[in-house]
């Protein structure tokens, strides 16, 4: 019998996962060593110790105690016994000797023919199990193209374009692909989660041990687009609160100590005089940031990194520098439109009657910094939430206030700068 089941969307996730694990092992902590000629162990050597590496190729011929983390710039073969974990970044992985531990890869194919002790997690363009293959742990797969023909004990992931399934699976079973076909002499002790275009088999079932789950491959997708979501007063109240919230408070933490040292004014000036060209300057600086927080990385740390240990190393900076500095400019832009809001909220604030003892009442606009940032965030964020243009004043915000802010650290910058001019 076949149920459908909910759709688990777990590739991505995972995918990104197997890269992180293949590229932040104890290797980014220690240093490389460099086999330019290529690295061999031979069949009656024996290897003592981690070992991380970066080569062309690399034959494991005899027996390594320890984990073996690197990348190869074509093959990486393994006939003997590794007594550890194997984390490989390269062009293809052919193993048919022994992993001790898990094995991790990340390359444009891997083939297994040997045994390994415990998990696989690989990310490939292709993935192969040959008939003698033997995983007694948990496989992960992701790939253009997977084929199982092996014994695999543990729990089963797989998710790819084309799925070829000729082997015998202890566990809970998930395949998500295009195309699937699963072979007769295939038997599956567990549960089969099957994600496919097409419903499997009908005498499929009669090979799995557990239950067969049928979720048609980008189904909720299709209704998803098909099927427009009611308005949820409740939800989109929620959400406006919540936003116009958080850009009140950043909003005070820049203002409050900038009105404190009389800076608040200055800061929103531009807007008052040369609002066209601070949009201006904020659209094209929206663009620059994001290219100068790279030139940053690549001149600061992956030149220096490449010099000093090698290119594998310099990548490694990138993948692990790049993406804080690209928060930290998304923060950059996001505090940007404080400027911006506040000067709308000191435009829509009520006239305010401020009562002293010693004198008349007199009438004045009050500029409250906490009361300007409340209702310029609130009237913001609700324009924001108009269908089709509301990500466009979003956008108009961050440009302005990111303008505005340039143009009043420049005006600072010439106030601050001695005349040369200046007589003596």
């Amino acid at each position: 019998m076949i149920i459908h089941g909910p759709r688990r969307f777990r590739g991505l996730l995972l995918s990104v996962v197997t890269v992180l694990l293949c590229l932040s092992t104890d290797a980014y902590a220690s240093p490389f060593e460099k086999f330019s000629d290529g690295l061999i162990v031979r069949q009656d050597e024996t290897l003592q110790g981690d070992l991380y590496f970066t080569t062309t190729t690399a034959d494991i011929q005899g027996h390594v105690i320890g984990d073996l983390s690197g990348f190869t710039a074509y093959d990486f073969n393994i006939t003997g016994t590794v007594d550890g974990d194997v984390n490989i970044c390269g062009q293809s992985v052919t193993l048919s000797g022994t992993i001790q531990d898990s094995l991790r890869s990340w390359t444009n194919n891997t083939t297994i023919s040997g045994t390994v002790e415990r998990d696989v997690m690989i990310f490939a363009g292709s993935v192969t199990l040959l008939p003698s293959a033997h995983i007694k742990g948990k496989l992960t797969a992701f790939g253009g193209t997977v084929s199982l023909r092996g014994t695999i004990d543990g729990d089963v992931m797989v998710t790819a374009g084309t799925i070829n399934i000729d082997s015998q699976m202890g566990g809970d079973v998930r395949l998500e692909a295009d195309k699937i076909d699963v072979r007769p002499e295939s038997h599956i002790v567990g549960d089969l989660n099957y994600v496919a275009r097409s419903a499997p088999p009908e005498d499929l079932a009669d090979r799995v041990g557990g239950e067969l789950k049928f979720d048609e491959k980008g189904a909720k997708r299709d209704r998803a687009q098909t099927e427009k979501p009611a308005f949820a007063p409740l939800n989109w109240l929620g959400r406006w609160i919540w936003k116009t919230l958080v850009l009140f408070i950043i909003g005070c933490l820049v203002m409050v100590p900038l009105r404190r040292v009389d800076a608040g004014a200055a800061l929103i000036r531009p807007l008052q005089t040369q609002a066209m060209l601070g949009g201006l300057i904020g659209f094209f600086g929206v663009i620059v940031l994001p290219i100068i927080a790279f030139l940053l990385v690549v001149l600061l740390i992956a030149v220096p990194m490449a010099v000093i240990f090698g290119f594998p190393e310099a990548f490694i900076g990138v993948l692990f520098s790049f993406p804080p500095l690209l928060a930290v400019v998304a923060v950059l832009l996001f505090v940007a439109q404080v400027p911006a809001v506040y000067w709308v909220g000191t435009h829509i604030q009520p006239t305010m009657i401020v009562w002293r003892t010693d004198e008349r009442p007199s009438v004045h606009r009050a500029r409250s910094v906490y009361l300007s940032m409340f209702l310029g965030a609130a009237l913001v964020r609700l324009l924001a939430t108009i269908p089709y243009i509301g990500w466009l004043v979003s956008l108009g915000v961050v440009w302005l206030g990111l303008g505005t802010t340039i143009l009043a650290i420049h005006a600072a910058l010439q106030r601050t700068t001695p005349s040369t001019n200046a007589t003596v």
